[in-house]
């Protein structure tokens, strides 16, 4: 296909959850050649690497891992009829009579595809700790969040002995936990202010008693081959300093949409970053729409998905002609999830019960044992399981019987006492893998004793497993 240059109805740029879901929507609504195009080998974004559960949680109505969630969209868009181009790069964007994109990859060499609207659904990065104006060395072992779930859910690397993470966003949260199971000490989660939901301060940082300290910064790095300590103070008296000794420090301090596609155009940005969008998802170019975290930073995958099924739509009328049907907008708002603040802190640590059965992290009350306080039923039964055993789904990754260092999702298939998480985790390290392996085939059954069985996350030639 070397020299692409074919037309489409809709181009959809970047196969992450807003840009399949966006694709999906708009082939089931009417619009005749959907491509979507991704720079990473397979369709999902950042989610093969996101290994814990917790996905889809609203729009689905069960919760998955994130290798489960992009399987599940990758198998909507192929029966959505979408083209897809993966390992494919798009350079530019002109904007003429028609949108043409200009792109590069093994699989199409150098070409153009024109198209007569357009999805940009490029997400966002990692603020790094350049970045941040933080003095000191830059040695190996400064690590974003992001990067250091890679290396270890993907890559099979031990990046961390002792670790001090930088920032309570959720993926530096999820990393804390991670790395707890996984033998390395996590010896301090500070940041100026919560930034993350309380689903994961509550099952990555109390759950595992894991230190904190809010209102704290990193005020210099120590170390020249390697990281060997960060100095931290409080943000409003740096004078109160205090030296820590680790070997890696893990930066979750915030994401930046990825909009340099947009500016290319010679459009400006918003306040915070992200293209400017209307109502329908549609920015100041006609036939131009964006979509997820390139717009702003969202909470949760559902909401991710939410929105760009919305700009699917609206493209859809854009490109037909035909007026769309609204937006989900209770499955968007379900999907806003409960951000850490204080009050919430205190209250948990207080020994308040949050419901975690979905992201809205609603406080649930009990007397004479009745629960009430939650938006649904939901609250209660979840309430009320907590106080007869609290109870976890494991997630973690299972190495190849082969020399290939390939890694395989994995998952139990029920949840599992807490006080038996570790027993699992050990039999999980102690187990390999041959291919060809299924997702949902069962690895591991009746694992530690708990009733539960270890089965596959994802299918055994996804991701860095082919």
């Amino acid at each position: 296909m070397s020299g692409l240059e074919q037309a489409y109805g809709l181009v959809v740029i970047c196969g992450g959850p807003a840009g399949m879901a966006a694709a999906v929507a708009a082939a089931e609504n009417g619009v005749a050649r959907v491509l979507l195009l991704e720079r990473g080998e397979q369709l999902g974004g950042v989610l093969p690497q996101c290994i814990h559960d917790g996905f889809g949680l609203i729009a689905e109505g069960r919760s998955m891992t994130g290798p489960e969630y992009a399987r599940l969209w990758r198998a909507k868009a192929a029966a959505a009829g979408v083209e897809v181009l993966t390992g494919t790069m798009a350079l530019s964007i002109e904007i003429r009579t028609r949108f043409t994109v200009t792109l590069s990859g093994p699989h199409t060499g150098y070409g153009r595809v024109t198209a007569r609207s357009l999805v940009l659904a490029t997400g966002c990065r990692e603020r790094a700790l350049g970045s941040m104006l933080i003095p000191g060395s830059r040695p190996a072992g400064i690590l974003t969040a992001g990067a250091a779930q890679y290396m270890m859910n993907i890559q099979n690397y031990r990046p961390v002995r002792t670790a001090v993470i930088l920032g309570f966003g959720d993926i530096g949260l999820i990393m804390a936990r991670r790395l707890t199971l996984e033998g390395m000490r996590v010896k301090l989660v500070l940041g100026e202010k919560g930034s993350g939901l309380m689903r994961n301060y509550i099952q990555c940082i109390k759950e595992f008693s894991l230190p904190v300290a809010f209102g704290y910064t990193v005020v210099s790095t120590h170390g020249y081959g390697r990281l060997r300590g960060v100095t931290v103070a409080p943000v409003d008296d740096l004078s109160r300093r205090r030296y820590i000794p680790c070997d890696t420090l893990i930066v979750a301090a915030g994401l930046i949409p990825e909009a340099e596609l947009f500016t290319r155009t010679g459009r400006s940005l918003d306040g915070q970053g992200g293209i400017p969008v209307d109502a329908g998802m549609q920015s100041a170019v006609p036939g131009l729409f964006a979509c997820g975290n390139v717009v702003r930073i969202y909470d949760t995958v559902d909401e991710v998905s939410a929105v760009g099924t919305q700009a699917g739509r609206a493209a859809a009328s854009y490109v037909t002609g035909r007026t769309m049907p609204a937006a989900d907008e209770q499955t968007r708002a379900y999907s806003a999830g409960r951000k850490m603040d204080m009050e919430a802190v205190r209250a948990v640590e207080g020994g308040a019960t949050f419901c975690l059965a979905c992201p809205r992290g609603c406080i649930i009350a009990e007397q004479d044992g009745v629960f009430s306080g939650g938006a649904c039923e939901k609250g209660a039964d979840y309430a009320r399981a907590e106080t007869s055993g609290r109870l976890r789904t494991v997630t973690t990754t299972v190495r190849a019987a082969e020399t290939t260092g390939a890694l395989l999702p994995v998952r139990t298939d029920r949840p599992v006492p807490i006080a038996q998480v570790g027993q699992v985790m050990a039999a999980c390290r102690r187990t390999r893998w041959r291919a060809p392996v299924s997702c949902g085939a069962v690895l591991l059954a009746d694992v530690a004793g708990t009733g539960a069985n270890v089965v596959a996350a994802d299918d055994s030639w996804r991701g860095g497993n082919r």
